[in-house]
C-alpha cells in the first residue's frame, strides 16, 4: 500500500504531516491536513517514524508529498529516471541509452518487483528513489530480478537482512528543500520494518552533493571503493556509504 507523506509549510509549532495508507488513486496525492505534534528531540511522530523539523524546514512553500512507486506509476517513474540521466549521466551506473529503451511492462516489472518512493511538490513529480536487496556483507545489490537468490525471496516475503538505494534524484528546481531527507527517510523506514540492519549505497567520487545528503542523514563510508563498468559510457569511480538502521542522523 502506498505510504503518504505531507508536510506543510510555516506551521512547524505544530507541522502538519499525514501518514495515509491507501490506494486510492494515483498521480499526486491529496495535500494533507493533519496535525501532528511535536515530540521531544525536536521531531514528528506518526505511524512509528520520526521525521526532525530541521528536515522539515527546508521544505519549501508548497507542500511535499512522498509516496511509494505502484505500476500504474509507470510513466512518472519513466519520467523522472529520464530526466535524471540527462541532468547527470555521470551519476548513475544505468545510461539514458538503456532506458531509453525500455518497455512499459519493464518498467511495471521494475515497480512491482522492489519498492520505488516519489516525491512530489506542489502536485508535480520532483524527485525518486529506489531500494534493491543488498547481498548482506557485501554492500552490493541483489540479482534485481523478483524470487532469485535468497536476498530476493526474503524481500519478496516482506523481509530482507540489508536494502541497497539506487536511483536517488531530486530535480534541480526542488533542490535545497529537504525533499532528499524526505526520500531517504522513507528508505530507512521500509528497510526499519522489513528487518534490515542497514543500508548501502555507491556514490560516485566527485559528486560532493550527493555525498553530503548522505552524510547529513546518517551514511558514513565503509572504506569500500570500486570502478563499475558502463557500456557505452565512461566507467564510474565509486566509494560506498552504510547505515545501520538504528543509527539516527
Amino acid at each position: 500500500m502506498p505510504t503518504f507523506v505531507s508536510h506543510t509549510p510555516g506551521r512547524l509549532a505544530d507541522a502538519a504531516v499525514r501518514w495515509e495508507n491507501s490506494c486510492a488513486g494515483f498521480g499526486p496525492p491529496p495535500p494533507a491536513r493533519l496535525g501532528g505534534r511535536r515530540v521531544r528531540g525536536g521531531g514528528l511522530t506518526g505511524c512509528g517514524r520520526t521525521v526532525t523539523v530541521a528536515m522539515l524546514s527546508r521544505v519549501g512553500a508548497s507542500d511535499v508529498q512522498i509516496r511509494r512507486a505502484h505500476p500504474d506509476d509507470w510513466i512518472t517513474v519513466r519520467d523522472l529516471r529520464l530526466a535524471a540521466l540527462t541532468d547527470a549521466p555521470e551519476a548513475f551506473a544505468a545510461t539514458l541509452g538503456r532506458e531509453l529503451g525500455r518497455t512499459e511492462p519493464e518498467w511495471r516489472a521494475r515497480i512491482s518487483a522492489w519498492p520505488w518512493f516519489l516525491a512530489w511538490r506542489a502536485g508535480k513529480p520532483a524527485g525518486l528513489v529506489a531500494i534493491v536487496p543488498g547481498q548482506a556483507g557485501t554492500g552490493q545489490a541483489g540479482t534485481g530480478q523478483a524470487g532469485t537468490g535468497q536476498d530476493d525471496q526474503a524481500a519478496a516475503k516482506g523481509e530482507c537482512r540489508e536494502w541497497h538505494l539506487v536511483s536517488m534524484w531530486v530535480n534541480p528546481t526542488a533542490r535545497g528543500t529537504g525533499i532528499a531527507d524526505l526520500l531517504i527517510s522513507e528508505v530507512i523506514e521500509h528497510a526499519r520494518v522489513t528487518g534490515a540492519s542497514r543500508v548501502t549505497l555507491w556514490v560516485a567520487l566527485g559528486n560532493s552533493r550527493a555525498r553530503a545528503v548522505y552524510l547529513r542523514t546518517g551514511f558514513a563510508p565503509t572504506g569500500k571503493r570500486q570502478v563499475y563498468r558502463r557500456a557505452g559510457a565512461a566507467d564510474l569511480d565509486e566509494e560506498e556509504l552504510a547505515r545501520a538502521i538504528d543509527a539516527l542522523p
